[in-house]
């Protein structure tokens, strides 16, 4: 997309130095991973719960932090409708994303009750699934989130 926007615009250099300058951050942000792949679940809705499946962008940008999304056997954005299952036992990380949903501090005594053993964060969603303007600098917010996860 940047390259085509970069061929629009006459902007081929500069679209060329963001690309270059993207990848050299995501390849920055392997080395930041977590010894082992953390059970997550990102919601991105709330009344009712939604998640994010493996056909999402979202998705393969929790892969690139080496999160393991707990609805990568599904698809597109699954409804959850009970997260007192034993299913949701194992889950260790709940990110809680800022849009399209507005989720707040508010939020989190109800994740918590709901998931007692996991850790729960509030995350920007713009680093999570605006792959344009956002993408470049998501790595380094990437690397944010990895900082404050307990492991």
């Amino acid at each position: 997309m940047i390259k085509k926007i970069g061929k629009l615009t006459q902007k081929e250099t500069k679209a060329l130095q963001i690309i270059n300058q993207t990848k050299a951050n995501f390849e920055n942000l392997a080395t930041s991973f977590i010894p082992t792949a953390i059970p997550t679940l990102y919601f991105i809705w709330r009344k009712p719960y939604m998640t994010v499946g493996s056909n999402t962008f979202i998705h393969s940008l929790l892969n690139a932090m080496g999160l393991k999304n707990m609805f990568e056997h599904q698809t597109r954005y699954p409804i959850i409708q009970n997260l007192r299952t034993s299913y949701f036992e194992k889950c260790k990380l709940v990110l809680l994303s800022s849009e399209p949903y507005p989720f707040s501090e508010k939020h989190i005594k109800e994740f918590q009750e709901l998931l007692p053993q996991a850790q729960i964060l509030l995350v920007n969603g713009e680093f999570f699934s605006w792959y344009g303007s956002k993408i470049m600098d998501a790595p380094n917010y990437f690397k944010e989130i990895l900082s404050k996860i307990k492991h």
